[in-house]
């Protein structure tokens, strides 16, 4: 009995298996995403996930007209947004000049930190 021959197509990729896994990452990246923005709130505006699907075509031996195809799919997701802490340089106890940061972590009236205290304990202001 006769193999059955097609045209190149991405679904025939893998005997199909490879446009399954694709849309399978497909699926993932956005849940990805929407996690992501659901985690990060405004600091993710501008956020973007990206699937790269690669398609190399190889000619393994042109005298017998016979090549190879290989597929690849590539999920990019979008980094950690920074982290952004206020700081003022002064001399430490040893009098090395360093950054002085806020000991403590965010409060909402303050998410970036910018609370700042001298060494002796009084607040620096860091709004006009």
């Amino acid at each position: 009995m006769a193999k059955k021959f097609s045209p190149l197509k991405l679904e025939l990729i893998d005997e199909g298996r490879f446009m399954g896994q694709a849309e399978e990452d497909l699926s993932d990246l956005q849940a990805q995403l929407a996690h992501y923005c659901e985690e990060h709130g405004e600091k993710a505006k501008g956020a973007k996930a990206k699937l790269t699907i690669e398609v190399s075509l190889v000619s393994e031996n042109p005298e017998q007209d016979l090549f190879s195809i290989k597929a690849v799919v590539k999920k990019q997701l979008p980094g950690r947004p920074p982290s952004v802490t206020a700081a003022i340089g002064s001399d430490d106890q040893e009098g090395q000049h360093c950054l002085f940061v806020r000991n403590s972590g965010s409060t909402e009236d303050s998410p970036r930190q910018d609370v700042l205290f001298t060494k002796d304990g009084k607040t620096v202001p860091t709004e006009d």
